[in-house]
Order: C-alpha cells, then structure tokens, then sequence
C-alpha cells in the first residue's frame, strides 16, 4: 500500500480493513485507471506472498496475481460479463468452496451485476467465511444495487493530478532504470488526465523506443495540435471565417478531438491568463508546445473582444468555455463541427462584414454611382416681428406634417370639417377650451363605437367680429360619416344654451369623396388649405431647394387662394393650432423610431408634388418595409434562440444593432415602389 501515489487515504482504509478479522465486504469505487484493480490484487498478493507480510512482488503467487492470471487463493470475475443469477452462484459456491487460509474473491465492475445475481450474492456478504475476502469494484458506486452497496464498506479512489501522475510516473522511471526528460513526464501526465493506469501504460511503450523525451512523447502520442489550435483561434480573432474554415479542414484530427482541443485551449487561457490566483495546470498535453509569447498574443486579442463588449476578460473566457462545453462525442462529424464553428464566430462576431484592404476599396468606391444628396434645408423668410393675427412658419409646418402623417402612418385622409361658432358672451370665457375638446372627444368616442377604427383631428382657432371659430378638419371612418351630422346637432342642444353654439358639416361631399383614392386626397389636400389659409401672408419660403434665386409667400407655394384667406386674430385661453394625440409629434416620433423617419416634400420644398397624393404610396412602401424588417428579425431569433449565455446574450443584441446600423437613417434613402424627388 505505501507505493500508491496520491491515495493515501484509500491506502490507510484498505490496511486498516485488513488488519481486521472478520471485515465486511470491500467496495472500492473510482474513474477508469485510479488502481481498483491494483489495490484488489494486492489484497490478494498480501495473504499469499510466500516471502513476506507484504507482497514481494516477486514470488510466484505475487507474479502470478500482478499479472491478473489465476492463482489457488485468488480469485477475479468481471460483473459485468458475470451478471447472471446463475454467474452469482458460481462466485458464491467459489467462496463457500474455499479451503485455503484467506482467500480472495474479487468482482470487478459490480455496478453490472444483475438483480437476481446481487441477490444470490447476499448471503455469504451477511455470513462471510471468516477467511474469505471479497472484494468488489466500481466505476458507477450510484448504479451498484442497494442491498448490495449497504453491506460493503466504502473506499472512494480520487483521480490523480499532475503532480501524483509525475510522482508515479518519475518513481517507475527510477525503479526500472528509464531515462526521461521531466518536461516528458509532464506530457504523459496531461494525456492520461488523472487516470494512473493510462499513464502507466503510455510510458511503458514509449520507454520501449528509447529515452523519453519531449520530442518522442510528442509524437508517440500524435500531440501535434499546437500549431493547429493556435492557426484556429488566430482565424477567430481576426474574424475571418475562411480561415476558419481551412484551419478546420487541415486540422487532421476526428471531429471529437478537435472540440476538446478547442475546449481545452479556452481552458488553457483561462487557466495561465485570467483566473485571479493563476493555475499552471496545462489541461491538454498538446499545449506544452504552445510557446508563450504565442499564449499571451491569444489571450491579448480576446481581452480585446472582452473590452469591446464591455465585459471582465474572466467572464468573458467562461462565457467562451461554455459554447464549447457538453460530450464532444455529440459532434459525430465535420458537418456538425463546422455548424459548432460557425455559431460559435457568430456570437463574438456577428454578420459584420470583412475588412476590405485599401486598394480594393479604392476600386469599389470608384465604381459606384455617385449617391442622390437629400435636399438641404434652407431658412425661410418671414415677417420681421411676430404677428399674433396669423399663423407663423412653425405653426403651418406643424399643421402640414400632421396632415402628411395621417396618410403615410394611418393609410387614411381628411374627410370632414365642422366649423364650430360660440357666440360673443364666449370669447375670452375660460369654458372655451374645454368645449372644443369635448366635441373632439366625445366624436371620437363615438366613431369608435360606431365602426371600431379611430378618428384623427386636426383644428384652428380663429376670432371674427362676433364668435370665436372652430375650424376642425378630421378623418372619420366611413361607417360613421352618416352618424355624424344628427349627433353633432344632439350634441349641440345639450350644451349650455348661453354659448349659443352653431356647426357646420357636409356630409355629402365627406361621402363622395370616399369612391376613389384621388377623390379623397383632393378632398384631404382642400381641408388642408382650408385650415392652413390663416397663414401670414409675408411669410416667403424657397421656391426650390437646388435653386436659391428666389423666394415666394409660402401661401402661393400652398395654392392657398387669396379669397380664402383669413386671420386667426387674438384669443385668450385657446392654443391657435392643435390636433389628436395621434397626429401629435410624441407619435409621430414613436412612428419614426427603428430608423423609419417620414418624409416631407414640405421640408424638401417639393412643392409641384406636395398634394399630389404621394403619401398613399410611401404607406404602403412602409408597410412593405416594416414586414421586411420584421422578417429579419424573425430570422434573427431564430438563429439565435433564447440566450442561456452571457455570451449569446451578447451576440443577439450586437447582431441586431449590425442589422438595424443597416436600415437607412435617412427616409429618402429606404428602397421604394417609385421614384420621386428624393
């Protein structure tokens, strides 16, 4: 027992049960290559060694027992091959038959007994011959059955680390005269990865060739990835996939060695060159010949990625590991490893495109068409101080993109306007406001009950001689232009009699004007002028963008007639201009959110197509446009399902910022069914 390396206190339990008189059965339980089987057979050698107390190694019987062949005193059975209730029977009659002083009975593998076999071999557990000992072993101590596994006494095998692995490894060398380079232990070591026996056994074939040394242990045991990692994980920091792709191709290594190679190499870094108290465990023999300076470069550009992502270096190589993590035995071959590789350059890179070496993108840029610029706004000229009694540039700008708005985001027109009149004893009465906003509401109330789509508005205030006016032009739905005009009276009687209130309404012409789409933006575009017409007549605007020879009052550029014109005057209590919340600029802002910003031919001084009906058109191209959008988004997600990973988490929002950075910012520059001024 004092020659097992890195279990001592397997080692202390085993001598103490021996020492015992009548102990129970043994289960000795660890990995694949930790010394079960060496720890049984030296039970089995200490009862027989013919020289001493402890086995010789030397004498028959220890000869004969080390080398696992049959000894009188010492038997082994396999479980597993064993299993049967029948096999059991033969193990127990082996065990009842025993004639000679301690004999051993060792079942290896015993998590593969049957049910019926771990049944049969109850009964000499629970009444043993007193010079019997059994012995059992298991890499699966959980799948051992319980009857059986309760009777035993426990001893748990760890597996070894490097260091035990190098003490082993160095005392055969010394014992049976093997030279050896330490670096070369160490890479024996890493192979076996804690498995004793593996060790063992890769020593001794390699010590049959001559001296171990770093280069023979290197090729006896095919380590020559260093070069192929390091070309690979060089491919991904330069984000260039078809590096990638031929480091893959050349990596002449099965598909499931090549994932713990990467595994291992993320690992190696993390180990040497991110963890707070820095570990020298080399995880993968093939890394010994990683050179240093070779290390520090990797792990320097994936801090760079870390920083990039504004994450700690630490967290982002855990992150990495764990795309690598699970059986590679999953990754059956090629196809699938490429898949593993290509995910895994999409979540630190994403689809961002290759840089392109200055002379090509010289040519490129050469060769392409010169880009159309957007119009560029120019200031406007109005009168040289404010005057209350119209409406200002703002104000009209104001009223035209709502109108504007209605048509590009809502597919709909100005179809109605009321004139709503309060009589004198209501100017400058502070229930002024409020009933224009009732009126607003409540008719908008109404429409949705009546057709279940919404109404748009959009109004002026004004003062004559005699009242304050009303002037509300809006989009009501087709269901409730017949509604309108008896609630509109209703409405009117039940308001306070003093305010003496009037209102017009036309419902004929709202109604013709829904036949046809150019009906309708007539109407639309009349409404506009209609309520636009209290506009300062000295206000001058430029004729044409491209052309800044002149200027011309804004209200010729609107078409607006002279006979139509009018003036707001001087109200106290009432904004001049106002709309619906749809039409607003908070909604027109959420509308234009996700790079869609709307276009105006007012603010490009389109003026030859400013009620041209242009907007009907850029609706739909909207609609074709969001669906695109969303489309890629769904294609997005489910390429990237619901992240787990910091990592992936990471990834999908970086793609999506790459894909939206790829939406035009400008509204004149989103693919459309036409052409146009922009």
């Amino acid at each position: 027992m004092a020659d097992l390396v890195g279990q001592d206190s397997a080692a202390k339990a085993v001598k103490l049960w021996l020492e015992s008189e009548r102990p129970q059965p043994l289960l000795i339980a660890g990995a694949s290559g930790t010394g079960k089987t060496t720890i049984a057979r030296i039970i089995g050698a200490t009862y027989l060694c013919e020289s001493t107390d402890a086995p010789c190694g030397e004498c028959k019987n220890c000869v004969q027992i080390f080398e696992g062949r049959p000894a009188i005193g010492y038997s082994e059975f396999n479980g597993a091959k064993s299993s049967s209730a029948e096999d059991a029977k033969y193990i127990t009659k082996s065990i009842d038959e025993a004639v000679l002083w301690r004999w051993t009975t060792f079942v290896d593998e015993a998590h593969g007994l049957s049910k019926a076999g771990a049944d049969v071999l109850l009964k000499p557990i629970e009444d043993p011959n007193r010079d019997v000992r059994i012995v059992f072993a298991t890499t699966e101590p959980q799948n051992v059955r319980r009857t059986l596994r309760g009777r035993c006494q426990l001893v748990q095998l760890r597996t070894l680390n490097s260091a035990d692995l190098y003490e082993l490894l160095a005392k055969v060398c010394a014992a049976e005269e093997i030279q050896y380079e330490p670096r070369a232990l160490d890479m024996i070591a890493a192979v076996a990865e804690g498995a004793a026996r593996d060790a063992l056994v890769q020593l001794d074939g390699i010590a049959d060739l001559g001296p171990v040394t770093t280069e023979l242990v290197a090729e006896c045991l095919s380590l020559g990835n260093a070069a192929s990692v390091l070309k690979y994980f060089r491919a991904v920091l330069a984000a260039d996939v078809d590096a990638q792709d031929e480091a893959i191709l050349q990596w002449q290594t099965q598909p499931q060695e090549i994932v713990k190679l990467i595994r291992d190499f993320l690992l190696y870094i993390y180990n040497f060159e991110a963890r707070a108290k820095r570990s020298s465990d080399i995880v993968n023999a093939a890394f010994f010949e990683v050179l240093e300076a070779d290390r520090i470069a990797i792990a320097s550009g994936f801090r760079h990625l870390a920083s990039s992502r504004a994450r700690a270096f630490p967290d982002f190589m855990l992150d990495m590991m764990e795309q690598w993590e699970g059986d590679p035995g999953n990754i059956t071959d090629r196809s699938s490893l490429m898949i593993k590789v290509c995910r895994f350059d999409r979540l630190l890179h994403g689809d961002a495109p290759q840089p392109v070496s200055p002379e090509i993108m010289g040519k490129v840029t050469a060769d392409l068409p010169e880009k159309a610029k957007p119009r560029r706004r120019r200031i406007s000229q109005g009168p040289k101080s404010a005057d209350s009694n119209y409406l200002n540039l703002k104000q009209c700008e104001n009223m035209y993109d709502m109108a504007s708005f209605l048509v590009q985001e809502h597919g709909v027109f100005l179809n109605t306007k009321i004139t709503i009149r309060q009589c004198p004893d209501a100017v400058g009465n502070a229930k002024v406001p409020p009933l224009v906003s009732e009126v607003t509401h409540a008719l908008a109330q109404r429409a949705k009950a009546w057709s279940n789509a919404p109404a748009h508005w959009i109004y002026v205030n004004a003062k004559d001689e005699q009242s304050v006016v009303t002037r509300l032009g809006l989009h009501l739905p087709r269901q409730a232009l017949a509604k309108v005009e008896p609630w509109l009276e209703s409405w009117r009687d039940k308001a306070d009699p003093k305010f003496k209130l009037e209102t017009e309404y036309d419902v004929q012409a709202a109604n013709r004007a829904e036949g046809f789409n150019h009906n309708r933006n007539q109407r639309h575009w009349w409404i506009f002028r209609w309520l636009a017409s209290a506009i300062h007549p000295d206000i001058l605007h430029w004729s044409d963008q491209e052309e800044l020879s002149s200027r011309s009052p804004l209200v010729d550029l609107l078409n607006i007639a002279k006979p139509d014109r009018y003036i707001i005057g001087s109200i106290q209590n009432l904004n001049a201009l106002g709309g619906s919340q749809s039409l607003g600029p908070a909604a027109r802002r959420k509308a234009a959110d996700g790079r869609m910003p709307f276009l105006s031919a007012f603010a490009d001084c389109a003026w030859e197509v400013l009620q041209s009906g242009w907007e009907l058109d850029e609706h739909n191209d909207r609609l074709v446009e969001t669906v695109r959008r969303s489309d890629q988004m769904d294609r997005l997600q489910k390429e990237y399902p619901p992240a787990a990973t910091q990592l992936e988490r990471d990834a999908y929002h970086h793609a999506v910022a790459r894909m939206q950075a790829d939406w035009p910012a400008l509204a004149h520059d989103r693919p459309r069914s036409r052409e146009g001024w922009w």
